[in-house]
């Protein structure tokens, strides 16, 4: 449903911090956020963008600073996590009714529709549910009172491809704003317009797209790494040829190594986009909930290999210094 939503800011942060029990978790957070904004955070796992979101879920409230919010505004939370709350022995009209209790099955059975829970599935137990069909039983429920701002935690990890791109549609003619935590490149790409860096404690507005942000962390992940000079370096002493030949041949060969893998990766991702873009792939028969999951897999071994292909090379620099 298209939601009136209120005018800006919907929310303003005024040095704000967030965490757990006495321990901040992030510090020092000036922002704002504004209808039409779709703003995705990026961040290493573990940073903090899952307890952002939730403190712009009023899931955690800010521990110092100030947080505003519109008058009114009403907000829809999707976690991964809710999934696995769903009650087991209930089904989909079941859910509904709980936080809509004055409307009709009818109504009730449309909505889910809307969502592509049709007929038997709206009366399929909650645990005979696929992984995406419990997806879309969790957004029709955080949706169902027509929120005016989204918060999407990781939503397309268990969805096939024309969910997704269902998705992507709604997103782009939501008129309220909506705030994204994915690992999915297809929907950060065609619907964020604002990337969000968490890192080091801070959230701040990144000025880049997703290329420049991973090439921001390998440039990050090799600075880190490189050995700092030595305090006396002309007094100390030089490798020889030989040892320098000894030195480096393993660390060559195992960049080599590296640098095959890192291809081999980069093609299985190819690969397994493809199979997710293709029509074709329903009619196959393929498990395209399976293959999101393989790319996830897939994204975050490469993101090792190339951390570990960077420190390499540093190595195989210092070494050549002698």
């Amino acid at each position: 449903p298209t939601p009136d939503v209120p005018p800006p800011p919907l929310i303003t942060m005024d040095r704000a911090s967030v965490g757990y029990g006495d321990r901040p978790i992030l510090t020092n957070l000036s922002l704002r956020i504004d209808p039409d904004d779709r703003i995705a955070l990026i961040g290493a796992n573990g940073n903090g963008k899952s307890t952002f979101a939730k403190l712009l879920a009023e899931r955690l409230q800010p521990m110092t600073g100030e947080l505003t919010r519109a008058r009114g505004l009403k907000v829809g939370f999707f976690a991964q996590h809710q999934i696995e709350d769903l009650t087991p022995e209930a089904d989909a009209i079941a859910h509904l009714r709980r936080l809509l209790p004055d409307t009709p099955e009818q109504k009730i059975r449309a909505r889910l529709a809307r969502f592509g829970l049709n007929q038997d599935k709206a009366i399929t137990p909650a645990k005979n549910l696929s992984g995406g069909e419990k997806a879309r039983l969790n957004l029709a429920m955080i949706t169902c009172h027509d929120p005016q701002f989204l918060i999407l935690d990781e939503p397309t990890n268990h969805l096939d491809i024309d969910s997704r791109e269902a998705l992507i549609e709604a997103i782009n003619e939501f008129p309220g704003a909506v705030v994204l935590v994915s690992h999915d490149r297809h929907l950060l790409e065609l619907t964020a317009d604002r990337l969000w860096l968490v890192d080091k404690g801070r959230v701040t507005p990144f000025d880049g797209d997703i290329d420049d942000y991973r090439q921001h962390m390998l440039a990050e992940r090799a600075a880190a790494t490189r050995p700092a000079a030595p305090a006396l370096e002309a007094t100390a002493p030089k490798r020889s040829a030989n040892e320098r030949r000894q030195k480096l041949a393993p660390l060559r060969q195992e960049a080599a190594k590296l640098e095959r893998l890192i291809e081999r990766i980069q093609a299985a991702i190819a690969e397994i986009d493809g199979k997710l873009a293709d029509p074709k792939s329903y009619m196959k028969g393929i498990d395209l909930e399976g293959l999101g999951k393989k790319k996830a897999e897939y994204l975050d071994g490469l993101e090792k290999a190339e951390g570990k292909w960077m420190e390499l090379l540093e190595e195989i620099e210092e070494v050549e210094r002698g």
